[in-house]
């Protein structure tokens, strides 16, 4: 096609290589100003409007790590360094399953059962002042509605357990901080992010404490068999070395379900407690204007250059 019609091809080369060129784009940006600088005005406002009137969003963070416990009163009963090995171990299956539990069904039904949470986290449909719930209503609900039933999906109801451990899975976020040994720490950060800071802040305290009390009550039923075993074992025998190897782990049974019954912490303890922000997390201003700056510029620039190629 070269040799055929040279003129053509040389042209639009040329053509193509001219509008790309350094001048040629200053100069589409001189003769379309006015476009550029209205898109990029209009994106400005765009944005200033969001940041004003949007709804800002604020991330809460909580720190947790494993609780560790001395054994020195089990020293004193001579049994400290046979204990622990199985002692840290336990302490480390302990805090794995604290982490697990935090975004579990079991907290869920907790949190919905004894806390009622799902009148916070959906508050706009609950009558606080009737103390009932108030279904969806206006158009879009209502052919919402219509498309559930062709669809044979399920309409709408209250919230329930359900519905408040689907919200944790997708809002709640665990990550261990990168910290000690090849960048791998014991140390977890909580994360959620919510439009109300109030709630998230509690929701996070309210995880910890269903967690750690599950785990708690579970080790406390456990030390109450062990302790039954024990003591009938202790009953029953009659070897002075038996008798004083059951005597020691009842002695450090017997303490470890007292240690139990106080406030503090069983399976993590809360290194750094959740805390409001200042600022909310999103919208972030200056991006935003940035993104807006660049976008209308380039919206404009676009615009300049059609009409140029439109001309020509």
């Amino acid at each position: 096609m070269t040799a055929n019609n040279p003129g053509v091809d040389a042209g639009g080369a040329t053509l193509a290589l001219r509008d790309w060129s350094v001048g040629e784009l200053v100069r589409i940006a001189l003769g379309g100003w006015r476009w550029i600088v209205i898109t990029t005005a209009v994106c400005i406002l765009l944005a200033m409007a969001f940041i004003r009137f949007g709804t800002p969003i604020y991330t809460i963070t909580m720190v947790v790590g494993p609780r560790t416990e001395g054994l020195t009163r089990a020293n004193d009963l001579g049994i400290a360094q046979r204990l622990l090995g199985a002692a840290a171990s336990q302490q480390g299956a302990n805090f794995e399953q604290y982490t697990e539990l935090l975004v579990s069904n079991e907290v869920a039904r907790r949190l919905y059962a004894d806390h009622h949470v799902e009148r916070r986290i959906w508050k706009s449909a609950w009558d606080a002042k009737n103390e009932r719930w108030i279904p969806p209503s206006g158009v879009v609900p209502a052919l919402a509605s219509v498309a559930k039933s062709v669809l044979g999906w399920p309409q709408w109801q209250p919230p329930g357990p359900q519905d408040v451990s689907e919200y944790l899975e997708r809002s709640i976020v665990i990550s261990a901080t990168k910290a000690g040994l090849f960048n791998v720490s014991s140390i977890y950060r909580v994360q959620i992010r919510s439009s109300d800071p109030q709630l998230a802040r509690d929701l996070l305290g309210l995880l910890h404490q269903e967690a750690d009390s599950i785990l708690r009550t579970q080790r406390m039923r456990e030390l109450d068999a062990a302790i039954v075993y024990l003591e009938k074992k202790l009953g029953e025998t009659t070897i002075v070395p038996a008798q004083n190897a059951l005597s020691d782990a009842l002695a450090l049974a017997i303490r470890e379900r007292v240690l139990l019954l106080g406030d503090a912490s069983y399976a993590a303890i809360v290194i750094d407690p959740p805390a409001i922000p200042k600022r909310p997390s999103s919208p972030q201003p200056v991006l935003l204007l940035a993104v807006a700056l660049v976008a209308g510029g380039s919206i404009g620039f676009a615009l300049a250059y059609i009409r140029r190629r439109r001309a020509t």
